[in-house]
This record gives C-alpha cells, sequence and structure tokens, in this order.
C-alpha cells in the first residue's frame, strides 16, 4: 500500500506493526506491513479510512436566488455551503462542500437545508418610500430582527420584496404594515368644524381659553383661517389619529340657546363703584365681553345690576364688576383679568418682577396677585392702558406657546 512516511509510521507504532519498503532503492514501491494478522488488517482498514475519507465530497442542490443570503455559508465544522453570489449572473446551483468522511453529518445539513428552503417564501408588501425610515433605517432594523432579505426596487415604484423564512417573513410584513399605519395616523390633517361664523368666538373662548383647552386634551389646534378649506370660517388641525372634529355638540349652535341675565351681588353701598364715574366702568365691560348691563332703578330697594348675553361672557363681566366693586380702586382706573394657564402667572409676574416691572413702567398699569389660587391675575389702570398692556402679554404669551 501507498502511504505518506510520516502519519503511516505513526499509525503503525499505534497498531504495533512495522512498515518495510521491500526495494529499498525503489521510491515507488509499496509498504509491506509487518506483524500480527488482526494488528495489520487493523492498520490497513485504518489507513485506507483516513486516506479515502479525505477526498472532497460536493453534493449540489438547489436554492433561490433571494434565498440564498439567508442561509449560512459555513453549516457546520469542515462543512461549506457555496453558492453564486454574482448580481450580474444569478444563478440558483449551489453546493454542499465537505469530506468524505463527513457523508452521514453533510445528509443531514443537506436535509435541514433542503427543509428551510421548502419553508421559505417571498412577499411583496405595497409600502411607499417615504415609509423606509430615514437612510432606510426602519428596512435595516426589521432586517436584522426577523432575520430576512429585502430587497428595495431601484425604481421606487415598484413593491419592495421580503424573502425569508415563511413564518419570519409574515411576522416582518406585519410590522412593516403597522409601523406604516402609525406613520398615517400621525400625519397632520385639516377639517372643517361646521359652526355658523358668528359663533366663532364660543369656540375660541376668550383669550383662546377653549382653543388652548382642545389642544390640550385632544392634541389639534383650532384655526379661523385656511388655505385648506377657506369657504369655512374655523378648522381644526392636527394628527389624523386625534379625533376628527372636537367639537361636535357645538355644530350649528344657536346663539339665543345660549343667551342669560345675571345679577351683580355687591353691596347697596358699593354698586357706586361697580358702575364708575359717569358709568365708564360698565361701559368698559360691556364692550370688552360684548354684553348689555342695566341698572337698577333709583330707591328701589333690593335693586340690582343685570348683565344680559352669552352665559360664559355674562358670568365673566359680572366677576370683573363684583372685583371693582369690592377692591379700593382709584376713581378713574379699571381692572382686566388676565385670562392665562396658572403655570404662565410666573412667567408674568415672576418673583424678579422684571417682566412685571417692565410692563408697569411702560403701560402705567399695576398688577393685582389674585387672593385665591381660583382667581386670575389682574391688571389696574386707565381704560387705554390695561388693555395695551393686556395685548402685550397675551401677544408675547402667544410667542411662547409657538415655541
Amino acid at each position: 500500500m501507498s502511504y505518506r512516511p510520516k502519519p503511516a509510521g505513526k499509525a503503525a507504532e499505534n497498531f504495533g506493526v512495522k512498515l518495510v519498503r521491500p526495494h529499498a532503492r525503489n521510491l515507488v514501491a509499496p509498504f509491506l506491513v509487518k506483524g500480527k494478522q488482526e494488528a495489520a488488517q487493523g492498520f490497513i482498514q485504518h489507513m485506507e479510512a483516513c486516506i479515502c475519507g479525505n477526498r472532497p465530497l460536493r453534493m449540489p442542490l438547489q436554492i433561490p436566488v433571494d434565498l440564498q443570503p439567508l442561509l449560512k455559508t459555513k453549516q457546520a465544522p469542515g462543512i461549506w455551503l457555496k453558492m453564486p453570489f454574482r448580481e450580474d449572473d444569478p444563478s440558483e446551483s449551489c453546493a454542499l462542500i465537505g469530506k468524505e468522511k463527513d457523508r452521514a453529518l453533510m445528509l443531514k445539513e443537506l436535509a435541514d437545508i433542503e427543509g428551510q428552503v421548502r419553508s421559505s417564501e417571498s412577499a411583496s408588501p405595497d409600502i411607499a418610500p417615504a415609509h423606509y425610515g430615514k437612510g432606510g433605517a426602519r428596512i435595516s432594523y426589521i432586517r436584522e430582527k426577523y432575520g430576512v432579505r429585502v430587497n428595495v426596487p431601484k425604481d421606487r415604484e415598484s413593491p419592495i420584496i421580503v424573502s425569508g423564512l415563511s413564518a419570519n417573513v409574515r411576522g416582518a410584513i406585519k410590522e412593516l404594515e403597522e409601523l406604516v399605519q402609525q406613520d398615517v395616523l400621525q400625519q397632520r390633517v385639516v377639517l372643517p368644524v361646521e359652526i355658523l361664523p358668528e359663533d366663532i368666538g364660543i369656540a375660541i373662548g376668550k383669550g383662546g381659553c377653549h382653543a388652548s383647552k382642545v389642544q390640550e386634551e385632544f392634541g389639534v389646534k383650532l384655526r379661523t383661517h385656511s388655505r385648506e378649506h377657506p369657504e369655512w370660517p374655523l378648522v381644526v388641525e392636527g394628527p389624523l389619529a386625534q379625533p376628527k372634529k372636537p367639537w361636535p355638540p357645538c355644530n350649528r349652535i344657536r346663539r339665543e340657546e345660549l343667551k342669560g341675565t345675571i345679577p351683580i351681588c355687591v353691596e347697596p353701598g358699593r354698586i357706586g363703584k361697580a358702575i364708575g364715574k359717569g358709568g365708564f366702568r360698565i361701559r368698559h365691560v360691556a364692550y370688552r365681553h360684548g354684553v348689555t348691563i342695566q341698572l337698577p332703578e333709583r330707591n328701589k330697594p333690593g335693586a340690582q345690576i343685570l348683565v344680559t348675553g352669552l352665559m360664559e361672557n355674562a358670568r365673566t363681566a359680572v366677576a370683573e364688576l363684583e372685583v371693582m366693586a369690592n377692591l379700593e380702586l382709584r376713581p378713574e382706573h379699571v381692572l382686566v383679568p388676565l385670562h392665562i394657564r396658572r403655570e404662565e402667572h410666573i412667567l408674568v409676574h415672576d418673583p424678579k418682577g422684571s417682566m412685571a416691572a417692565w410692563i408697569e413702567r411702560n403701560y402705567g398699569v399695576q398688577f393685582l396677585c389674585p387672593r385665591a389660587e381660583t382667581m386670575p391675575l389682574l391688571l389696574v389702570g386707565l381704560t387705554e392702558d390695561v388693555s395695551r398692556a393686556e395685548a402685550a402679554i397675551m401677544k408675547w404669551l402667544s410667542g411662547r406657546r409657538a415655541h
């Protein structure tokens, strides 16, 4: 038999036999094995297995081109899956490479690979390029999470192709569709609100209080002008996932249904302070809130000032007149409550007093802190001065809210 000298010599020592070359100078002559018959036969079988077992073995198989990158290139120690990764000339012809001695293990690996190929599939979900994520981050995330291959078409019009094990492909497509649905729901839309033009003030509220409440509760904004719906007096803007119309009970509101009359509850001796010299305070309040104020009849016991208008406006007007009646104001002064958020009080009237001092110095007004937490911050001064100061404060706060 012909063996390599070194491996054969070591094996001969292990089996207790000797190798003898019959012709000393003939290098191609086979060796003779000398020793006990059983040991010699065992040595010969061992060497034949070594020589034949190291012969390369190639098992061909077919793997679809789109599934080839999903399968491991190295299946087991000493066993390789060779695939033709050529984009210019794709082919399904692959092969499992190993040694003759690993035939049984290769057959097992071959059956596993064929089972994976049979359980794999490709699907083409309809997903627009806008949903791929920045730099394709979403596609990369799906690839890594589900172990699938995602082919993105170059023309950006054809659908993407997801390839891999059936369960993984279904999971990847399901999550992709959920992510796309989230994108759609987060898209901003502008929808009209069915409301009469004269009722816009009711919907928005004094100083935008209703609009602010709607934004906090629904995450949408109310706008009175819109390029998308120029024919509508009021629109709502926000994500599609939010309620389409935050004012369902207010559709087609009738102003007459919301009107009412409220009396001003002050002591008889303070009614004059609520009215003001020549009635300038009630004229100021009536103009601000769009209400009608009826003075009490003279010399009539228990007579009261009556405020008529939309119930919300009437209540606000009554509250202002009652505060002015109970405060020791200068005869020419009026007050204006600032209808702002509670957390914004500190911005306008901060402890350092920088904002408040600037307003008082430039507009000639004075701040009055509320006596109770439920009361608003008050501005006191001449009619024109408090109106200008209020407008400046609201404009400044609107700019901060926008940011």
